[in-house]
């Protein structure tokens, strides 16, 4: 999934999500920390990791619909030739 956002060159919405889920995770722990359970912990590190890919996933399904190729135009060399993309 991460590659569609590379791609599209939204590198700076991976950033926040990875934020995002890092912070999730460690609320995740902390919660179950004080309540004291094990289980706990693992239930809602579950739950928000499946919250959090399903936004990447929208995320990128977003980014993938708005992300156009860049107009030819703007790739012409001096003489009119296009460049060679590799």
């Amino acid at each position: 999934l991460s590659y569609v956002i590379y791609i599209a060159e939204k590198q700076h919405y991976d950033l926040v999500w990875q934020v995002g889920m890092m912070t999730a995770i460690l609320v995740t722990y902390y919660y179950g920390g004080l309540q004291n359970s094990v289980t706990l912990s693992l239930k809602l590190y579950a739950v928000v990791g499946a919250i959090m890919y399903l936004v990447y996933f929208l995320l990128s399904f977003h980014v993938s619909k708005g992300y156009q190729k860049k107009d030819d135009s703007n790739y012409r060399c001096r003489h009119g030739q296009s460049r060679v993309n590799i």
